[in-house]
């Protein structure tokens, strides 16, 4: 079996502190090293015998207003500690992709070797293709989330949202892997519209995507190494009740707005836990928002490393993951949770969002 070094790198996060004192103001910039040109690489591997796909990039300084600079005419291999060898090309700059799909084995560890054009060569750690990983368990649950939120003085009130708090069981809890979580919601809405002297119903629906990867991690306080049934996702009554631009297809006055349903899909990716606290690194970044009391850095581990030149830096992670999802429907009245289990299929309409008047759509719970 062909295994790395594991390799840590530090890369901190900056903010700017504006400090008033009475009628003065100061202003304190950071000084930061700038560095740009190392290798950025991005990938993971799945168990559901599909194509493989890599985004390899470079770093870029950082007062470049480049956001992506992507790494051109790289030779990328994905090869297996069983002398399995599968080629990636270049579908756009930065993009690869396998031609054939990738039939993979669990046990088996996978790793990424990766050439430049200035002739440097690059290689993942190996990383293990986990066993399969059922989700166990969905909840949906009628909650009321507190917010605190600051007015144009700067200070803090609590704002009270009733909703839906959605969380999720993995199949198996050990040590050695971790769990990353990505949703998708399709929500129905019942729309009463007057039209003159007369009312119609509008069906109107709108499909949302979790735009970062969430990370499960163990609890040892609450609950004695067992993984701790988090809240993955909180959604409000009222923000179910907005259209999202679906609203310019109705024809008349809106009188009444009434959340019907939905349909959750969960999708789960059990990975290494050397991975999942990649993921958890790059999850505490993105929660940052540059208030005085938000971590000031943060260690982002990485697996990959330049073997032509231990001295060059290179960041990213290649995870392998077990894939498996479950989808949940939900009927919903009056802003409660009459009923909700499990269904096939997540529906996928030509048109999101949108509105018809009087019919039903077939997916609509």
């Amino acid at each position: 079996m062909k295994t790395f070094k594991k390799h840590k790198k530090n890369i901190f996060i900056y903010m700017l502190l504006s400090i008033s004192l009475w009628a003065c103001q100061e202003v304190y910039t950071p000084d930061i090293e700038n560095k740009s040109g190392a290798l950025v690489v991005e990938g993971m591997l799945l168990d559901t015998d599909e194509q493989l796909k890599v985004k390899i990039s470079r770093t870029v300084s950082f007062n470049d207003a480049t956001i992506f600079e992507g790494e051109s005419n790289a030779i990328v291999q994905l090869r297996s500690d069983n002398n399995q060898q599968w080629n990636l090309f270049e579908i756009n700059a930065g993009y690869y992709q396998t031609w054939q799909d990738v039939k993979t084995q669990a046990g088996i560890g996978y790793y990424l070797y990766i050439q430049t054009t200035d002739g440097e060569e690059y290689t993942s750690d190996v990383e293990i293709m986990p066993d399969y990983n059922e989700i166990a368990n969905v909840t949906f649950k009628d909650t009321i989330n507190e917010e605190v939120n600051y007015n144009s003085y700067g200070q803090p009130f609590v704002k009270s949202y009733d909703g839906i708090s959605f969380s999720v069981m993995p199949g198996f809890t050990t040590a050695n892997v971790g769990y990353l979580y990505r949703w998708s919601l399709l929500i129905n809405t019942t729309v009463l519209v007057k039209n003159g002297y007369m009312f119609y119903n509008y069906y109107c629906w709108r499909t949302l995507n979790s735009k970062d990867i969430y990370v499960y991690d163990y609890n040892n306080a609450e609950s004695g190494n067992e993984l701790a049934l988090d809240d993955l996702l909180f959604m409000s009554y009222y923000s179910m009740l907005l259209l999202g631009g679906a609203e310019s297809e109705i024809k008349g006055q809106i009188d009444h707005i009434e959340t019907s349903g939905l349909y959750y899909l969960i999708r789960q990716y059990t990975t290494t836990k050397q991975g999942s606290e990649f993921w958890k690194g790059i999850q505490k970044q993105s929660e940052a928002n540059g208030k005085l009391f938000d971590p000031l850095e943060e260690e982002i581990i990485t697996n990959m490393c330049c073997t032509s030149n231990p001295d060059i830096e290179c960041y990213g992670y290649f995870n392998t993951a077990s894939y498996s999802q479950r989808i949940i429907g939900a009927y919903i009245w009056s802003r409660e949770i009459v009923t909700y289990g499990d269904v096939d299929t997540f529906p996928s309409p030509e048109k999101t969002p949108a509105c018809i008047m009087d019919n039903k759509p077939d997916f609509w719970f």
